[in-house]
């Protein structure tokens, strides 16, 4: 299949998108394999941030040749990017998105020098200019970047054990697209699996209802 009937495929087919979701999610067993003859002992899954960039390389690959169609995208830039855009939370820890306060926001800001300033020396010019430009979104390659981390988790949360932390964190619809829609909109391929996605989950009954998160 080419490329421009891949496209035409994804934009014109729900069942088709489902089955590439399926198909990157065998990638997914990877995050399960736990080193040195160990387990998670969870009654849910878990998944670190550490994780969620490689669910980010992953998913990276799949739509980069489908978003960048002429070709230019600095390819390597994107991968750095993936690698270094968390890393404010080795000091913050991860907050769920809808639940962030400008305080959450504060407290990365200000986290981030400590985290550049334990770096090895050699590499952390490269990565504060990274970082710089993940944050202000200046370059197609970190609004792309941006794009994946909205668009990821919908692959990890796919299995029916992530309904109940779903739940848990009062998930609507409507703080599902607030937190998402306006960094990938601009990336038709990422929208269209998002908005295949969403509808088949809430057709799961994994969002609550507006007046769920009240009571």
């Amino acid at each position: 299949m080419s490329l421009t009937e891949l496209r035409n495929k994804i934009l014109d087919d729900d069942e088709f998108v489902l089955s590439e979701i399926a198909r990157i999610r065998y990638l997914y067993k990877l995050k399960k394999e736990i080193r040195y003859a160990l387990t998670r002992t969870e009654p849910v899954d878990t998944e670190s941030v550490a994780e969620h960039v490689y669910g980010m390389h992953v998913i990276a690959n799949y739509f980069l040749s489908l978003e960048d169609i002429e070709g230019v995208w600095d390819a390597l830039k994107i991968f750095k990017l993936i690698t270094w855009h968390d890393m404010d939370e080795i000091e913050t820890g991860d907050t769920v998105s809808h639940h962030k306060t400008e305080a959450h926001l504060r407290e990365a800001r200000e986290a981030l020098p400590k985290v550049l300033g334990n770096l090895p020396a050699h590499i952390r010019e490269e990565v504060t200019a990274l970082m710089d430009d993940y944050e202000a979104k200046r370059s197609v390659e970190a609004r792309f970047v941006k794009a994946i981390d909205k668009a990821e988790p919908l692959f990890e949360i796919w299995d029916d054990q992530y309904k109940e932390v779903f739940i848990q964190n009062h998930n609507t619809l409507k703080n599902h697209w607030d937190t998402k829609r306006a960094y990938i909109e601009a990336f038709p391929y990422i929208m269209r699996f998002v908005e295949v996605a969403t509808d088949r989950l809430a057709a799961r009954g994994f969002f609550v209802s507006e007046d769920d998160t009240k009571s």
